[in-house]
């Protein structure tokens, strides 16, 4: 039955599967651009997306997809199918708690979508422009940060665009959280320093409407994770300009490779800060409190530069933590 309605009525005539489903995200990505989807699962479990989708059609028949809850991912995806099915005649075949659950069917949710190909545009009402729509919010601020390290993001108001920017920071308490605000031509650089771990909310409303994605929610880390608990994992430089820098990537290789260290399953192999991205890099540097390469993690902990490492292995403490890693 999915080989028929993914040659039928997803693939709409593409030659292959996976055109057809990158030709049905670039149809849904048109219709509602501020989402940025990447995909028919995730992207799609607040309800929200589904609800901005129907007033792409036509303003106003949806939900107000903005002010709605992401946590109420149930009642926000009921509505939005009910005015699918109601406003704009696009059949019900997918019920809201299939929609909002976790592991939503990718196949069932693409047969669903595919069926807004099938509607026209409704004109019959004049548009109201919902200027808050037009702005975007975006940075680490927005999605994660660490306690009592300064959380940082950016709004954007294109120019001419009415209404005052406010933005409003909540803490797992519900108590308000000073953000400090500098604009320059319509960006705004937003900073608040969260004080204890947990969720957050962040506000961000022009004219009392919310942008895109607000009301974001914001996981607030009791410290910085590079992801790599339970593992070995050194960075490194490719490029690095001092023969010190040079030996240091060789000498604790050798030390390394005597222990046997990078037999183990917890190791990953080396990695080049170079190509990492500018972010993840410096995360690294700011995790372990230093620039001095190479850098060595065990268990998503900064044990130390090559210097640091050579000592902890004269002072026998270098296999006492190696030995910590095989009992967890």
């Amino acid at each position: 039955m999915w080989t028929l309605i993914l040659k039928y009525d997803i693939s709409r005539g593409s030659k292959d599967e996976n055109s057809g489903e990158s030709a049905l995200l670039e149809f849904l990505r048109s219709r509602i651009p501020s989402y940025n989807l990447k995909n028919f699962t995730m992207d799609w479990t607040d309800g929200r997306a589904i609800n901005a989708l129907v007033n792409s059609f036509n303003s106003g028949l949806g939900g107000d997809h903005a002010s709605m809850d992401p946590k109420n991912g149930v009642d926000n995806a009921k509505k939005g199918i009910a005015a699918a099915q109601d406003k704009l005649g696009v059949p019900a075949l997918i019920i809201a708690e299939e929609m909002a659950h976790p592991r939503v069917d990718k196949l069932a949710m693409m047969t669903y979508l595919s069926q807004f190909r099938n509607v026209k545009q409704q004109t019959q009402q004049a548009p109201v422009v919902d200027y808050a729509s037009l702005c975007s919010a975006y940075g680490p601020g927005l999605v994660q940060s660490v306690r009592n390290q300064p959380a940082e993001f950016v709004a954007i108001v294109p120019p001419g665009t009415p209404g005052k920017l406010e933005v409003k920071v909540l803490n797992p308490a519900n108590s308000d959280v000073a953000p400090t605000v500098k604009e320059t031509n319509g960006v705004y650089e937003v900073k608040y320093t969260p004080k204890e771990a947990g969720f957050y909310q962040v506000s961000v409303t022009l004219a009392g409407k919310h942008v895109p994605g607000s009301i974001f929610q914001v996981m607030i880390l009791e410290q910085e994770s590079l992801g790599g608990e339970g593992k070995i994992r050194v960075f490194y430089s490719t490029t690095s300009s001092t023969q010190k820098g040079r030996d240091d990537v060789q000498n604790l290789q050798n030390l390394l490779a005597a222990k046997k260290i990078h037999l183990r399953k917890d190791f990953e192999p080396w990695i080049p800060v170079d190509i990492m991205d500018r972010e993840d890099r410096e995360a690294v540097f700011r995790k372990a409190g230093t620039r001095s390469l190479p850098i060595v993690f065990i268990d998503d902990a900064y044990a130390g530069d090559y210097d640091n490492i050579q000592s902890l292995e004269e002072e026998g403490k270098l296999d006492q933590l190696i030995k910590h890693m095989e009992t967890k």
